[in-house]
């Protein structure tokens, strides 16, 4: 898998499994989980290793479904990204909703932690937050997923 090399060395797979609607869009779907979990397989099967999910997927069900898939893999071998949602980006929810993404994904640290997109809570307050737990060790990188803003 192809790579890019991030400031302090680490690399970072180009290409990565996107998990939106596994396990539900909006709200959980637990109809179709074996063939997520299938899929999730698959991929890190093949050679993925960065996998891309968020809290807002499927109500936070999706990140279970990765974190149920990556049990059995060495977690020092893959990359895992996941998102905050925009009402939970005051100090305090960004805090808790980290809390609640690493217990779903059954992990300590979340690899790249992004905010999903903006709302009007104001910049200085979630990345207080987020700078707080990237010095905690509960996330080793930090940013938007979104590609501009307007201030």
């Amino acid at each position: 898998m192809r790579t890019v090399t991030l400031f302090d060395g680490t690399p970072l797979p180009v290409m990565g499994l996107g998990t939106w609607a596994m396990g539900g869009r909006s709200r959980p779907n637990r109809s179709q989980d074996a063939r997520a979990l299938k899929a999730i397989h698959a991929a890190l099967e093949i050679g993925y290793t960065h996998i891309d999910t968020a809290e807002m997927y499927a109500s936070g069900h999706t990140e279970e479904l990765v974190g149920q898939a990556i049990r059995s893999y060495d977690r020092s071998k893959l990359f895992l990204t996941s998102k905050v949602m925009p009402p939970n980006l005051s100090y305090k929810r960004t805090l808790s909703s980290l809390d609640g993404s690493l217990l779903r994904l059954g992990v300590d640290q979340i690899d790249l932690y992004l905010i999903h997109w903006r709302d009007s809570t104001p910049l200085p307050e979630t990345f207080r937050a987020l700078n707080e737990a990237v010095r905690a060790g509960k996330i080793r990188y930090l940013g938007s997923a979104t590609l501009s803003w307007t201030s």
